[in-house]
């Protein structure tokens, strides 16, 4: 099952001062856990004297979170847990700690981990991301205005517009919709417009 997921549009850096330790957070749009464990080890050198770079990520092929030498479920599990309330997938999240002399205790560094996620969460650029399939529909410059009309009021948004010697008007759909958007619009053109889906990806719908 494809599931919808929230996930950041692009890289996001928060940073807080708590107990007079620096947190900083990054959350970063990632597929796989390949891919999470390269951004992990370049934000690890950005903050190479850092005391501690615990992270924790939701990939399309699996989860993983590490404390950093922090005690054991203080950090990253909390951390985890932010991202799986949210709905969140394909990101990672690593907040960097510079040590500022205060012990927070186990209790407090678990609001202070899952609380930078969450705050950072709060104020990115995020979206919810279904998967979808993207529609190419052809038509004439005098269909462009009832084309595009009309996938919108079918639920659907428009990517782009390629203008030539016809019209190419590119939208995404949810995939149950697209079958039933594309006989409409074979209907409200009387067949002057072609329609056909050109690939089925994971698209942003909304900022939330």
């Amino acid at each position: 099952m494809h599931e919808p997921y929230v996930s950041v549009t692009e890289e996001f850096v928060d940073e807080k001062v708590i107990g007079r330790s620096v947190f900083i957070t990054t959350l970063v749009p990632i597929e796989t856990g390949e891919q999470a464990q390269e951004e992990i080890k370049r934000i690890r050198s950005r903050y190479s004297d850092a005391t501690h770079n615990c992270y924790a990520y939701v990939a399309s092929d699996g989860i993983r979170q590490s404390d950093d030498k922090e005690p054991q479920g203080t950090a990253g599990a909390p951390m985890l847990e932010v991202l799986r309330k949210r709905g969140a997938s394909r990101i990672l999240a690593v907040v960097t700690r510079y040590f500022g002399g205060v012990k927070l205790g186990a209790a407090g560094l678990v609001s202070a981990y899952g609380g930078c996620v969450a705050e950072a969460l709060d104020k990115a650029d995020c979206r919810r991301y279904v998967y979808s399939d993207v529609i190419d529909i052809e038509c004439g410059y005098q269909l462009v205005s009832a084309v595009t009309q009309g996938v919108v009021k079918w639920g659907a948004s428009i990517l782009g517009t390629q203008y030539d010697e016809r019209v190419v008007v590119s939208v995404c759909a949810d995939v149950s919709d697209s079958a039933a958007i594309i006989d409409k619009i074979a209907d409200i053109t009387a067949g002057r417009a072609s329609a056909r889906v050109v690939r089925s990806a994971y698209m942003p719908m909304q900022s939330l």
